[in-house]
């Protein structure tokens, strides 16, 4: 089975409505020199206003919108100039999975990449995507706080990962430019760009010199959820903790046998990290730790019987936050209502609709709610899912720490404990 096949179609994208929205867009690819900034606003509207979900856009006079916004856009360099005004336009829709992602970004990239077979990609237009996708990067997300740039995430295994850059440090520029993961890595691949990051408030910078390398989001996804697993003692209370930053096919099976090593099986409690990434959790995730299903033994010749560990029958903690969106979302609100595992951590992001990537005449995505949700007939687009234990964390400056996760470990061995 293709990865398309296997993801979730909440934590992704609705391929049929992606493939059906190709006949315009392949009409306007061409890339041009200068940016014709022209052609990909105007595109973007007009995809917006024949597949939002919403007929009725929300309420929104979507035309008058579009229109407010033109002079400004069409006078754009390049994608990630447009970014801002996209991002402003696209804001009035107040839905989520309705972004616009400038060829290149990190987001472009992993959507494009951890999401969809290659399949799906050579349906679009000549020259939209080369495959496999590889972008040149150091492995971070970053996150805009207050007009100053933040790590939000260092993937385990990356570049940034063995120079020491931790999430929380304010990465104040790199070859003396401010950049975000919005734009594409400054040098080329093996070239070393000098990074300049502050770990503590008023603290003096840090500098860095870090090697760009091509990555494949996929393997640097599957590798992140590879180092991430690890067991810790807590009173006496072995917890294994396993961190999804996308839960999708190959990275479901990914658990899976992370689930059956004698590492996860001799812990006495699991905590499992859903924070940021991606969603794409399929429907049916939450059957790895259901208790009603039957249990299943097996042994190998003068082996020892050994129950199936596909099933997770142990406490089970899932650490959440504004980071976990999507199909991740009914993963938290499906565990708590089967009274399943308990949540640690911080609201989700209240983003539970379903999305489609559609093509831009510059090799950018617009990605577009095409379809609404509702969870055991409620709504959880813009309400998201409340923790049982309540665990804030501020990202600036918190150098590497991680009260949230911390705290899942606590709640876990005290799950054992009684």
């Amino acid at each position: 089975m293709t990865k398309a096949r296997r993801a979730a179609l909440l934590g992704g994208a609705m391929i049929g409505a992606a493939i059906a929205g190709l006949a315009r867009a392949d009409e306007a690819i061409d890339l041009w020199e200068p940016y014709n900034a022209a052609a990909v606003y105007d595109e973007a509207c007009r995809l917006a206003s024949e597949r939002f979900m919403d007929p009725g856009m929300n309420g929104l006079d979507w035309e008058a919108a579009c229109i407010d916004r033109r002079e400004r856009a069409v006078r754009c360099a390049s994608a990630v100039e447009l970014a801002p005004i996209m991002d402003d336009l696209l804001a009035q829709l107040e839905t989520s999975h309705t972004a616009f992602y400038p060829k290149g970004s990190r987001q472009w990239a992993e959507l494009i990449d951890i999401f969809f077979d290659d399949a799906l990609w050579e349906a679009w237009p000549e020259g939209f995507v080369a495959l496999p996708v590889r972008r040149v990067g150091i492995g971070i997300v970053t996150r805009e706080i207050d007009g100053r740039v933040f790590i939000e995430d260092v993937y385990p295994g990356a570049p940034a990962h063995a120079a020491g850059m931790v999430m929380g440090d304010e990465l104040l520029d790199v070859n003396g430019q401010r950049w975000t993961d919005r734009a594409a890595w400054p040098t080329r691949e093996g070239e070393a760009a000098r990074v300049r990051v502050r770990r503590n408030a008023g603290g003096e910078p840090i500098e860095i010199d870090v090697v760009g390398e091509s990555l494949r989001p996929d393997e640097v996804f599957a590798e992140a959820q590879r180092r991430s697993l690890r067991v810790v003692e807590r009173d006496g209370v072995k917890v294994a903790t396993v961190r999804l930053r996308h839960g999708g096919g190959p990275y479901t099976e990914q658990f899976e046998e992370q689930l059956r090593s004698d590492e996860v099986q001799d812990a006495d409690a699991l905590v499992v990290d859903i924070r940021g990434g991606w969603g794409g959790v399929p429907l049916d995730f939450l059957t790895r730790f259901d208790l009603d299903l039957s249990t299943f033994h097996a042994r190998m010749r003068g082996g020892e019987w050994r129950e199936s560990p596909t099933v997770w029958r142990k406490p089970l903690v899932l650490v959440i936050d504004g980071g976990s969106r999507s199909g991740k979302e009914i993963l938290a609100h499906n565990a708590r209502a089967a009274g399943r595992a308990r949540l640690v951590g911080e609201r989700t992001l209240g983003a539970v609709v379903g999305g489609s990537p559609f093509p831009l005449p510059d090799g950018s995505i617009l990605y577009l709610a095409v379809m609404d949700v509702l969870v055991d007939g409620q709504r959880l687009e813009g309400v998201g899912v409340a923790p049982d234990i309540e665990v804030p964390f501020e990202l600036p400056y918190s150098a590497g720490a991680d009260p949230q996760l911390e705290a899942a470990i606590d709640e876990a061995a005290r799950l054992v404990t009684g």
